[in-house]
């Protein structure tokens, strides 16, 4: 029971965290007029892969039936912490601001991997969003260094 707890808490914790993105990338597609378009994409993808990895976390979480979650846990507290604010102002700025924001979630999810409770199948689902994250941080990173 305890390792379906911690894993339950644990998808929990890593939803919020997208729960918070996509909330704040929308704020800021709302309310930046002199976002370029491109940079208004990139804000749009990293929106839609939160609701992406949310709906796959929490599909994960559903299969764990009878655990109830409390307040946010250990991986949110983690990622809450380290979080910067971010800059919707002009491109260097903004860019930068996205590669932190991917920074801090990718160590989030090494983080979470280090949880020892972890079942197979929720370290894989992990692992996979972990991957994409690395890729999608490396893609910004040449996008940055061709300007």
């Amino acid at each position: 029971m305890k390792q379906r707890q911690n894993i339950s808490e644990l998808l929990h914790d890593l939803s919020m965290i997208h729960e918070n993105r996509i909330t704040n990338y929308l704020h800021v597609l709302q309310h930046s007029d002199n976002l370029d378009l491109d940079l208004r994409k990139i804000m749009a993808n990293m929106m839609e892969e939160s609701r992406l990895f949310q709906y796959d976390l929490d599909a994960q979480k559903s299969t764990l039936d009878g655990v109830t979650i409390g307040k946010p846990g250990p991986v949110y507290q983690h990622w809450k912490n380290e979080q910067k604010q971010f800059d919707a102002t002009p491109r260097q700025p903004f860019l930068a601001s996205c590669e932190t924001e991917q920074a801090t979630l990718k160590n989030t999810y090494e983080y979470a991997l280090q949880n020892d409770l972890l079942d197979e199948v929720t370290r894989s689902l992990i692992d996979d969003q972990l991957q994409t994250l690395d890729a999608d941080l490396d893609h910004r990173q040449k996008y940055m260094d061709a300007l």
